[in-house]
């Protein structure tokens, strides 16, 4: 997952996300927002090489040294006292939000959700480490609840995703979504129950029975501009 494009995305449909700024080797530009900052691997998953920085010059020195980062970094605000709140999204036979799951971080400072807590900690596939049903606010969870049927149309989800949030004093804010999230968010089905026979044998039918989703990019080559000529051609 490209998560600057997501990000964007998000923020241009109007929903409610950190500010995220990208940086790469060449491209280093000055954060509109103060420190501390999380830095992520522009793609990838499972929390693989995130860190919290407390200046700007590690959040350059990070993305300029270590092999992470070599399609660039994303930074945000590091959010203390926020939360990770998490929900499965599947599209087929219609689309239908799972139980709301809040990961337990590590108990030091700065502390993020990562790697080793989601799959190591426990020896699972998943971590044992969850509030799961997350005890929240209703008025939170009805807005979350919101939020995450919009992202699935806006990202045109299909099959199963998990949508990630972060949630401080009542504020949620979209954080990620990933497609191919550990276990295919299975074990986020509790309420309601969905056995995971049931989730993959529904993705199975949704591929068969729906047309793939096709992207073209028909004249993003130059070619119809080209074809015109010169520009009093293209005026008639």
């Amino acid at each position: 997952m490209d998560k600057f494009t997501f990000g964007a995305a998000m923020r241009a449909a109007g929903l409610p996300t950190l500010e995220r700024v990208l940086v790469t080797g060449d491209h280093r530009p000055s954060a509109p927002f103060d420190g501390p900052y999380i830095v992520k691997p522009r793609f990838g998953g499972s929390s693989i090489g995130i860190e919290v920085a407390e200046d700007w010059g590690t959040v350059t020195d990070l993305v300029a040294g270590s092999p992470f980062f070599l399609s660039g970094g994303v930074v945000e605000p590091f959010v203390a006292g926020s939360r990770d709140l998490q929900i499965g999204v599947r599209t087929y036979p219609e689309v239908e939000l799972s139980a709301i799951e809040s990961p337990v971080r590590g108990d030091e400072v700065g502390a993020i959700y990562g790697y080793d807590q989601k799959y190591l900690a426990w020896g699972g596939e998943v971590s044992s480490g969850r509030e799961l049903p997350a005890q929240i606010d209703a008025a939170v969870e009805k807005h979350l609840r919101e939020l995450a049927r919009v992202v699935a149309t806006v990202a045109g989800v299909r099959g199963i995703a998990r949508i990630d949030f972060l949630e401080k004093d009542g504020e949620v804010w979209v954080n990620e979504i990933n497609t191919i999230p550990g276990s295919m968010a299975a074990y986020l089905w509790i309420d309601p129950v969905r056995e995971r026979a049931e989730l993959f044998a529904d993705m199975v039918a949704e591929a068969a029975a729906t047309p793939p989703r096709a992207y073209s990019t028909a004249g993003s080559d130059g070619t119809a501009l080209r074809n015109a000529g010169t520009i009093a051609s293209k005026l008639g």
